[in-house]
């Protein structure tokens, strides 16, 4: 088990946001996480990476190396598009990181300063750099949600992609439910603050990539979720 969480609790000041909630991640699996708005996702996250260090409960990791793709992308402004990806990982050689720079649609912007790219860009930089880091686990809080619609289906294909080929963990958050079911093996759905998880949905790990999620089966699970979340 890379990580276990067992009755995780956490309040701010009076406000409790989540309450014994219990998570379990293995290795090579993306599991994505879903639920209403405020119910402590972004909070769960910062738990686990070690950024919010109070709370009640146990974390227990057999890994401790975790990387995290924030909402926001975080870029070092004095740094291009290729120093921004290598910064996180001082072994990493040139080429690694200029090959993830194309996966993620940036070729020919590797010398590229954050100032002079679109916000999308910026995000797909940060998801570089995020792959780039010598991590078993990576945390990923709404990656996509700066992107237009096309560019978000593209990049949760490449998304697939870099998971195949580094065969990190990934922890995904995500508001939209078409992102959950085409990336994730495992879907948790929690329920509103203080948060829990509501439901587990398991998904068959080998057909990530080749959904079909207009298919009578995913539009199943959506409806499930839809359910869960209302």
């Amino acid at each position: 088990m890379l990580l276990k969480i067992e009755n995780l609790t956490k309040s701010f000041d009076k406000l409790k946001v989540i309450e014994n909630l219990n998570l379990n991640i293995k290795e090579n699996e993306i599991v994505a996480i879903i639920g209403p708005s405020g119910c402590g996702k972004s909070t769960l996250l910062n738990i686990i990476s070690g950024i919010v260090k109070k709370y009640e409960g146990e974390i227990h990791t057999s890994k401790p190396t975790i990387g995290y793709v924030f909402q926001e992308d975080r870029l070092l402004p004095w740094m291009n598009v290729l120093e921004n990806v290598k910064v996180v990982n001082d072994n990493s050689k040139e080429v690694h990181a200029l090959k993830i720079i194309e996966e993620v649609g940036l070729k020919n912007f590797e010398r590229s300063y954050p100032d002079t790219l679109s916000g999308g860009m910026r995000q797909r930089c940060a998801i570089a750099r995020g792959f780039n880091y010598d991590c078993d686990l990576l945390l990923m809080d709404e990656p996509f949600k700066s992107l237009d619609y096309n560019l978000r289906i593209e990049m949760l294909n490449t998304l697939i992609k870099l998971w195949n080929k580094s065969k990190k963990s990934i922890l995904f958050i995500t508001h939209e439910i078409d992102e959950a079911i085409t990336v994730a093996n495992r879907i948790i759905v929690l329920k509103k603050r203080p948060t829990g998880v509501s439901k587990e949905i398991i998904l068959d790990k080998e057909s990530i990539g080749n959904r079909d999620i207009n298919s009578d089966e995913f539009i199943k699970y959506k409806k499930e979720i839809i359910s869960l979340l209302d």
